[in-house]
């Protein structure tokens, strides 16, 4: 049953093998790290670059932008690594840290580029079967789907993302995020709530009806 509040039952509180091992290991690379061990990184990197690749993708919609961004996401976590202080799970930080640096992207380039958002198809918007008029209207359902999902809060950005454009099941999010499964269909919840209530906003009827 969905809940509107995020806690966590005792069902939620025993923790996924997978999430528990990737913990254990991600808190032993964090150790080295702090170390000054570059090798460290380098697993990291390789562990984490597939997720957080699509997770950027999504929002910069560039391939060499997205390895750019990409550099700079790594970049700073070998930088701020002695800040963390493990409030969050270690994959979680990095999608936070992934999320704000193309964030930072777009917000950027977007003045620079000849349209903000080329396709959505991952969200489901596109319908090659439509003609002229429609693909006008469906490029400006794009832009106000992107433009809804960056307003959204990064806790509520990251589950939807993983959720609809990547198609994870709520467990393999919950175990991803290191998050129990109650907040997870919390989160999701609210995220779908909110982006309705922002493509209203934006003249979209039904917004929760457009793949998200």
């Amino acid at each position: 049953m969905l809940t509107n509040v995020e806690e966590r039952s005792p069902k939620d509180l025993v923790r996924d093998p997978e999430a528990q091992a990737r913990e254990e290991r991600d808190q032993k690379l964090l150790a080295r790290m702090r170390q000054g061990d570059e090798a460290a990184l380098r697993e990291v990197i390789t562990a984490y670059t597939p997720r957080l690749y699509s997770c950027i993708r999504d929002v910069v919609r560039d391939n060499t932008a997205t390895e750019d961004v990409l550099q700079i996401v790594f970049w700073k976590v070998w930088r701020n690594v002695e800040g963390f202080r493990g409030e969050s799970s270690f994959s979680t930080w990095l999608y936070k840290i992934a999320t704000n640096a193309a964030i930072d992207w777009w917000k950027k380039h977007r003045r620079h580029r000849g349209q903000e958002m080329s396709e959505v198809t991952e969200l489901g918007v596109r319908d090659h079967r439509r003609g002229p008029v429609d693909e006008i209207a469906g490029k400006d359902l794009e832009r106000h789907v992107h433009a809804a999902m960056l307003r959204l809060p990064e806790k509520f950005r990251v589950v939807l993302q993983l959720r609809e454009v990547e198609g994870r099941s709520y467990e393999e999010i919950a175990t991803e995020l290191g998050i129990a499964l109650g907040t997870v269909e919390s989160r999701i919840f609210r995220a779908r709530e909110r982006l309705a209530k922002f493509l209203t906003e934006y003249g979209v009827r039904g917004g929760s009806g457009h793949g998200v």
